[in-house]
């Protein structure tokens, strides 16, 4: 095919390895809010057995969606993702109207809520004449900022900073979770309580599922 023809010219060039696209599936699976929801769940399903099976729920539906979508990418190998499976699966109706939701909703409100967890927790160790109610919402449109200037700055760069940002993210998973085994107060017999079905169909546990 001649290299000025427009088929060529509009075709988007695969410039991701298999290293960042690995970094961003991890990312995509352990997301940020695994810093803050963990004591959302507990605090509302009130038993550290109901937690784990929350998790573990969780964990059997993202693996499900993931076979899906793994079919799903080998029969429509095309650009566009969500809005290819929806428009081959359902029609072009419904995929425009899942577009609009996902950029509404599924993609800005997790922005948001994570831009707002950071803002929290950096607003928590300034200097206290400098904290206040609004300094955290200044701080997750900042960091909003900074990342959207991130990806304008082109695909390659955006995936460098995925990758050292995955990296240290899971880092930091493993240095608490080291913490909490070797100096941490802590005690398994809070794995001992009793797990009731009534934790398991309460709303608490519903409503954790879509933290996890």
């Amino acid at each position: 095919m001649d290299k000025t023809s427009p088929a060529k010219k509009d075709s988007l060039v695969r410039q991701l390895t298999l290293k960042p696209l690995f970094y961003l599936i991890v990312a995509n699976m352990v997301g940020s809010g695994i810093f803050t929801t963990s004591g959302l769940i507990i605090r509302d399903v009130q038993n550290p057995m109901a937690m784990l099976l929350c998790w573990f729920t969780g964990g059997l539906m993202a693996l499900t969606g993931a076979l899906c979508y793994g079919e799903l990418g080998a029969m429509f190998p095309a650009e566009g993702g969500d809005y290819v499976f929806l428009r081959e699966s359902f029609g072009k109706r419904t995929a425009f109207l899942s577009g609009w939701i996902s950029f509404w909703v599924g993609f800005s409100a997790p922005v948001a809520a994570v831009a707002i967890a950071f803002g929290g927790y950096i607003n928590g160790v300034l200097p206290a004449e400098i904290q206040s109610a609004q300094t955290p919402t200044f701080l997750a449109v900042g960091i909003i900022t900074v990342f959207t200037w991130v990806h304008v700055r082109g695909l390659l760069f955006g995936a460098l900073m995925q990758n050292v940002m995955t990296f240290v993210k899971i880092l930091l998973i493993l240095l608490f979770a080291g913490i909490g085994f070797t100096l941490g107060s802590g005690s398994f017999q809070h794995f001992e309580a009793p797990l009731s079905y009534r934790h398991v169909l309460s709303g608490n546990f519903a409503t954790s599922l879509i933290f996890v």
